[in-house]
């Protein structure tokens, strides 16, 4: 079935076995290994902040108060701004002056008391009996703030015999991480030293910084975390509503128009990729300044006016250049998966950074920011970078990666960024209802090969529309048509004569998008049984892959727009998630193609070259975001059984 296809069905009478020493449980391991390490971090869709990295010397020069304290309680959903509040107990000042006992630390982020709730990046959230030490600003009511938020706090650890003071910076974004400030100030700190060093420069007592701890090998900290470890989407783009995105009318100082040009360029980014149904537009001013405070208005505000991100960005010394945050309510499905359901979404750009927009290149470097935190607004977190490693160069290219480029791309995306965006907003029904990457019809070697087309309908409406059968150039062969009363099923199967033929199978209901139809294909082939369901469109896809002398993996691929070619990349790892050959794979407009794993179009080369038992993954990856559907089997070489072969498009298990 997926090699030529006369030899592809004749395969199948000699193929598969169980790999007889396989744990289910190691199998889960290892995809999960594999696939943790995957683009985009779907699994934990979370959005971040900008930083560039700032000194020691700066930040506690800026800071009013330096406590070494105790996390005793916190609350949320206390004030119509979404904040939570810490108590803190203070057991040492470095700098400034507190009273004895406790004080209170509000943090943007939580929920407001309408029950609404607010992501914000690059807040962190403290633990319970956590002790740290925290750079602080006062506010106007008496309570204090972090100064620029997660860079201001680091935590009390162990790291072998050693106490560390650790600041958790995973999911914010560097823009400046070649730095020599970025790469001298990213390790711990030995923490004592560190508070003795910060105790004497509040006396204005010079010493040496010699408290850093490098760390080696890839332990990470799990002390505190940053805020709005979710999952979340917006579902308007899935009727064909437009989401409003509006700029302050006081615009960004340092760029020419107020930054509405590189605004423009930054959404124009997102909505052109294609498949998806993402609709930013650039609506008229704001006046209003509610900021992180839900007022109905998506908005991108300058200069920080509520002091919501504690702190001013200075050049060279750095901070916190802007905040991108997202309000939820409640939860919805999508394509089988529950996401929070995003109602706003804001920025907060803070005050000072005209001196990094204002230079020469600045124009471009303001589109590469606005777009990253775009990116987060629509629910992707980070490629790579901080506790994920860059040496991927797809990842290392992508827009969301942790640290920005600043080599004059702008908002330019790459295809991880596409990939992406497309797993979240691939358009419902871009071609077919349904999309079955292969059916088998006819006669080979005497034996009839069938294929039974189950359909339900789980709409409220009689369903009404054609089931197309296309070659493996895209030509429709012929079609049928179906009825459906609601709660009902219709069946047909392929005759089973005349010479074989295999292809993509499309059926399209009359109702388009309002559908609710469900199908399964049941494959005949040379006698053995194999039941599979639609073939998902996306635009990545990672599955199962074996092949021994018992058994091999068959994949069958089609391009489902009939009018553009496309790219796909393909990864071929091991069971450790070692990838071990990559090639591309181009299928032009409606093509189709059927192919064992170790046959050409795949990876015949590696696998003649590596003749042993094989137990992986293959990553398939369209470099533009173009959707395509998958099928996969397993086949038996020794019984001619059949076994589907699951998929996963999730970044994280």
């Amino acid at each position: 079935m997926y090699s030529n296809v006369s030899i592809a069905l004749k395969e199948l009478k000699k193929i598969w076995k169980p790999v007889p020493a396989l744990d289910p449980r190691h199998l889960i391991r290892t995809l999960t290994v594999y696939i943790a390490l995957l683009i985009v971090a779907l699994g934990h869709l979370v959005l971040a902040t900008s930083y560039k990295m700032i000194s020691d010397a700066d930040l506690a020069d800026q800071a009013e108060l330096i406590i070494v304290g105790k996390i005793t309680s916190y609350e949320t959903g206390i004030l119509t701004r979404p904040i939570t509040r810490y108590k803190i107990q203070v057991e040492e000042v470095l700098k400034g002056s507190a009273s004895p006992g406790t004080l209170t630390v509000d943090v943007t982020g939580g929920e407001s008391n309408d029950g609404t709730q607010l992501i914000l990046f690059g807040s962190p959230v403290l633990h319970l009996g956590d002790r740290s030490i925290l750079f602080l600003v006062s506010n106007l009511d008496g309570t204090f703030a972090i100064l620029h938020l997660a860079l201001g706090v680091f935590v009390e650890t162990k790291y072998g015999e050693k106490t560390i003071a650790y600041r958790s910076l995973q999911e914010m974004s560097d823009r400046d991480r070649s730095s020599s400030t970025s790469q001298q100030f990213k390790h711990p700190r030995d923490f004592r030293m560190f508070t003795n060093w910060l105790s004497s420069r509040a006396r204005s007592v010079t010493r040496n910084m010699d408290y850093f701890v490098p760390i080696s090998g890839s332990f990470v900290f799990q002390n505190f975390t940053i805020q709005g470890l979710g999952v979340a989407r917006f579902f308007e783009f899935d009727t064909n509503q437009a989401v409003t995105f509006r700029l302050h009318e006081d615009g960004q100082p340092g760029l020419t128009d107020g930054g509405t040009t590189e605004f423009q360029e930054a959404l124009n980014a997102w909505n052109e990729v294609p498949n998806t149904n993402v609709n930013y537009i650039l609506g008229d001013t704001t006046s209003s300044t509610s900021g992180f405070t839900k007022d109905g208005i998506n908005a991108i505000i300058f200069e920080d006016p509520n002091n919501e991100i504690p702190g001013t960005f200075t050049c060279p010394g750095g901070g916190i250049l802007g905040a991108g945050g997202f309000s939820t309510s409640g939860v919805d499905v999508f394509k089988g998966q529950t996401y929070a359901r995003i109602i706003e979404v804001n920025i907060v750009m803070n005050d000072g950074v005209e001196c990094t927009f204002g230079d020469s290149g600045g124009s471009l470097r303001a589109q590469e920011v606005y777009a990253h935190e775009l990116g987060h607004t629509l629910g992707l977190g980070h490629s790579c970078g901080e506790f994920m490693s860059c040496t991927n160069p797809v990842f290392d290219q992508a827009l969301m990666r942790a640290s920005a480029h600043f080599d004059g791309r702008g908002s330019k995306l790459s295809p991880d960024d596409r990939a992406g965006l497309t797993y979240l907003y691939s358009s419902l029904n871009p071609f077919g209802n349904l999309i079955f990457a292969e059916y088998a019809e006819g006669t080979l070697d005497g034996t009839a090969n069938r294929t039974r087309i189950i359909l339900k309908n789980q709409g409220p409406s009689s369903d009404t529309g054609t089931i197309d059968f296309l070659s493996e150039s895209g030509i429709t062969l012929k079609s049928l048509s179906y009825t459906i009363q609601p709660g009902g099923v219709f069946e047909t199967e392929t005759s089973g004569t005349g010479n074989l033929v295999v292809g993509p199978l499309e059926v399209t209901s009359h109702l388009g998008e309002s559908s609710g139809l469900e199908g399964t294909l049941i494959f005949d082939i040379l006698g053995h049984f194999v039941s599979v369901g639609d073939s998902s469109l996306s635009a990545l896809t990672q599955i199962f892959v074996s092949r021994n002398e018992t058994e091999n993996t068959g994949v069958a691929l089609y391009n489902p727009d009939k009018t553009s070619q496309i790219t796909l990349n393909l990864t071929l790892s091991n069971a450790m998630g070692t990838v071990q050959k990559t090639r591309q794979l181009h299928l032009g407009a409606g093509q189709q193609i059927a192919r064992f794993i170790d046959q050409a179009e795949f990876f015949q080369s590696f696998f003649n070259a590596n003749p042993e038992n094989f137990t992986g993954t293959m990553k398939i990856q369209s470099t533009s975001g173009a959707l395509f559907s998958t099928l996969s089997l397993l086949q038996k070489l020794d019984t001619g059984a059949l076994i589907a072969v699951p998929h996963s498009n999730n970044t994280m298990p």
